[in-house]
């Protein structure tokens, strides 16, 4: 399985989205979607989503503020070339942010070649290490218009829900 992360920097905040299926949720602090970077975040984010170093990893990041804890981590890549991540996503994520005020202004997020999205005549530049043209081969979980949803649980919780939800189905299946 391969973990699919976004990380949206913004000023000394980050929002951290993932996939599961055809689902985008947020992974939220306190039940706060943007919450403070500080120095244990990466440990903070490992112990909560139960993240292994050699898993297969699909990081994503766009900031408008380079945030020494995020970028002079291990997982962050300078570049990223295949990714399930793609332009159309990203642009429903910023209009999600928009929609629940999460963004009080439109921005564009510009790749290191210059190619951008989002509101091309904003002054407020977001970067990011996405290659907006790159074509991405994905699974078929993926190809069909992902939902976003703000998920109030770790995916480590969501796991351990889903298993006992198993559990109790076959409980009740045998009866």
């Amino acid at each position: 399985m391969i973990r699919k992360y976004l990380f949206f920097v913004q000023n000394d905040k980050i929002a951290v989205l993932y996939t599961h299926g055809r689902e985008i949720s947020f992974l939220s602090k306190d039940g706060d979607i943007f919450y403070d970077i500080k120095e244990d975040f990466w440990t903070w984010w490992k112990d909560n989503i139960d993240f292994m170093d050699e898993e297969a990893r699909d990081f994503v990041f766009v900031w408008n503020n380079k945030n020494e804890v995020i970028f002079n981590s291990p997982y962050f890549c300078e570049q990223r070339i295949n990714s399930a991540w793609d332009k159309d996503t990203l642009m429903r994520i910023l209009s999600y942010f928009r929609d629940k005020n999460l963004l009080n202004h439109a921005i564009k997020v510009q790749s290191d070649d210059g190619k951008s999205i989002g509101d091309i005549h904003s002054n407020e530049i977001y970067l990011t290490n996405m290659k907006f043209e790159t074509p991405v081969q994905v699974g078929e979980e993926t190809r069909q218009q992902p939902k976003i949803i703000i998920g109030l649980e770790s995916p480590m919780q969501q796991r351990l829900r889903e298993e006992l939800e198993r559990e109790e189905a076959q409980r009740y299946s045998y009866r």
